[in-house]
């Protein structure tokens, strides 16, 4: 009813039916302004609020139709024949990306449509006849675009690093990867896996909704230094189907002084002259440790078999010097403990170095006779080859160095032994002075023998 006239009667209803482009649910405006009173301005004129949603995917062509607005005027001939327009109410930009058949009303896509950069519309619909004067109706139309997958997640970088210290207690947080999808609803809901979480990987595991990755596992640097995941976001979207994008993450892991210095060799053994110069060279010892940095630096020393300070170890290389003479017929062996330890906070060292020098005999001794000087006596009637007197030499050093040749100047040699090579004539001679010589082929020592001789009872 007019609330002008009590005469005049508008009629208005609204038809819904498909979008024909998308098969969801639109609704159509029908307007029927059923008019008895004609001279009445208010009742050919009535303001309509509709709303219409329209299904819209990426790069729909221009030209989709939305939905279709119909007056109805009772009147005829040009008077009854109407002509639609619509312009934008709140937003100029809406005015490009929709038109409507000023014929039928039916109202369809100007251009693509992104519901990212604006996604409500609202228009205001006239319908005008061509009647004298000319009477028009209007209509709010609403337009909602709804959104269509049409974004991949985007990573807030596409590359992450991060470092950790090695041996980190299971569950903490290493860093936290972010992806945001410019869509709405499912479309941008999105999930994270990792992509490689098998062999070295295992150690790590990510939140499938927050993207904070975790350790799983214990990180040993000297088993993995460093690792690679691949990290996939992806969104919920069923039409036309889910979304996704990938990022690296790479994880450095940082050294813990958590192993001890190794020596190469459980025991060395090196030989030595004993007239080895002074600062010479013996041998090296090596240690490694499997750490990194300062933690890997190995620092040598003499823990103990050092007393006398014949060894010297160079802290930095391991190298072991003689540093004072030695000397085989006073001590022919020497095992030294050697400690290797790192350059760690708190530091770790290893004392199961052994190092056995064994000092080799140089012939460096002359023989000694035992007493000199030596005496004997002997009768004249003891027959050829009977042993007067037996001399001794010793030799300090051993082995063929030790090894005597006992000689009768003028004579020959013998092993210390002497006998009478001819018979004895007391008449003749009453005494004999020998030189003897104890040689171990270097060198020599001599002593004297007096041997007298004694009246056998001959005539």
């Amino acid at each position: 009813m007019c609330p002008a006239c009590a005469s005049c009667v508008c009629c208005v209803s609204c038809v819904s039916s498909a979008c024909p482009a998308c098969a969801v649910s639109v609704t159509h405006v029908l307007c029927h302004m059923c008019c008895v009173c004609h001279t009445c301005a208010v009742c050919h004129t009535r303001a309509l609020s509709h709303t219409c949603s329209v299904c819209h995917t990426h790069n729909r062509p221009a030209g989709t139709p939305v939905t279709r607005v119909t007056a109805g005027d009772p009147d005829e001939g040009e008077a009854g024949r109407l002509r639609y327009a619509m312009a934008a109410l709140f937003d100029s930009r809406s005015d490009a990306l929709f038109a409507v058949d000023p014929v039928t009303g039916a109202v369809t896509t100007a251009a693509p449509l992104d519901r990212e950069s604006k996604s409500t519309h609202v228009f205001r619909v006239t319908a005008t006849d061509h009647g004298t004067p000319r009477r028009s109706a209007m209509a709010t139309l609403t337009v909602t675009v709804s959104d269509a997958n049409d974004h991949d997640p985007v990573f807030e970088q596409p590359e992450y690093r991060e470092s950790v210290r090695e041996n980190l207690e299971v569950g903490y947080e290493v860093l936290t990867v972010r992806a945001t999808d410019g869509d709405a609803g499912p479309n941008a809901n999105v999930l994270y896996r990792l992509l490689n979480a098998g062999g070295a990987n295992e150690v790590f595991e990510i939140d499938p909704r927050s993207g904070v990755i975790r350790t799983r596992g214990p990180v040993d640097r000297e088993a993995v230094e460093a690792f690679e995941l691949l990290v996939e976001a992806t969104d919920q979207g069923q039409e036309p189907g889910p979304r996704s994008a990938t990022a690296t993450v790479r994880i450095a892991v940082e050294d813990d002084n958590d192993n001890a210095p190794q020596f190469s060799e459980k025991r060395y053994v090196a030989q030595v002259p004993e007239d080895v110069a002074p600062n010479s060279a013996v041998l090296r010892v090596t240690a490694t440790d499997r750490d990194k940095g300062s933690n890997a630096l190995v620092h040598y020393s003499i823990v103990s078999g050092n007393t006398r300070g014949h060894f010297y170890i160079d802290a930095q290389t391991g190298a072991l010097d003689v540093v004072s003479p030695l000397d085989y017929e006073v001590s022919k062996e020497f095992t030294l403990r050697i400690r290797a330890q790192d350059g760690g906070r708190p530091p770790l060292s290893n004392i199961s170095g052994l190092v056995t020098v064994q000092v080799l005999d140089v012939n460096d001794n002359a023989p000694i006779f035992v007493s000199t000087p030596f005496q004997a006596t002997v009768l004249e009637n003891v027959p050829v080859g009977y042993s007067v007197i037996h001399v001794q030499a010793i030799d300090a050093d051993s082995g063929d160095n030790g090894r005597l040749v006992y000689t009768l100047l003028e004579t020959g040699s013998g092993g210390g032994l002497i006998s009478l090579a001819l018979p004895l004539d007391y008449k003749l001679e009453r005494q004999y002075l020998l030189t003897i010589a104890a040689s171990d082929g270097t060198r020599q020592d001599t002593a004297q023998d007096l041997i007298a001789g004694g009246w056998g009872g001959r005539t």
